[in-house]
């Protein structure tokens, strides 16, 4: 429904039953595709996938948002090989969402980018992460000047 006045039309045949769709000029999608896949009694499977030269280049080209539960959404990337195998891929990270960490890379604005109730609870890891990232600067730093 996002992406219904950004599309243009007509669509092409996917692999794997998805359509894919490219977007119209000036929209700020350049060189990208989005497919679309219908799920019985549920939302339609929808990623975006870098196409040309870009999508070639890059491991993971496409990209797909999940909604996990208590505002809480889950990005992940994938190649697009695994793009025609969509409904297993669908199912594993629907399963995976079960174990899923928040993790934020800090500062994060409250409010705006993550709500209180999810940086704080018992599945956020966003402190350990900071810490992890201040010891991997002052590593990098102490290398840097020689430090020993």
């Amino acid at each position: 429904p996002i992406y219904s006045q950004l599309i243009a039309q007509p669509a092409a045949p996917g692999p794997g039953g998805t359509t894919l769709y490219s977007f119209k000029p000036k929209t700020g999608y350049l060189n990208e595709v989005l497919a679309v896949a219908q799920r019985a009694g549920k939302d339609p499977f929808v990623a975006r996938c870098l196409s040309g030269p870009s999508g070639g280049e890059s491991l993971a080209p496409c990209e797909r948002d999940v909604l996990v539960g208590d505002g809480l959404s889950l990005t992940y990337r994938f190649p697009m090989e695994l793009l025609g195998q969509w409904q297993a891929l669908d199912a594993a990270m629907m399963a995976a969402t079960n174990d899923a960490w928040f993790l934020h890379c800090l500062p994060a604005r409250r409010g705006e980018e993550v709500t209180h109730e999810v940086i704080e609870s018992p599945k956020s890891a966003v402190w350990r992460q900071a810490e992890n990232r201040m010891h991997t600067a002052r590593a990098a730093l102490a290398w840097l000047f020689g430090v020993r």
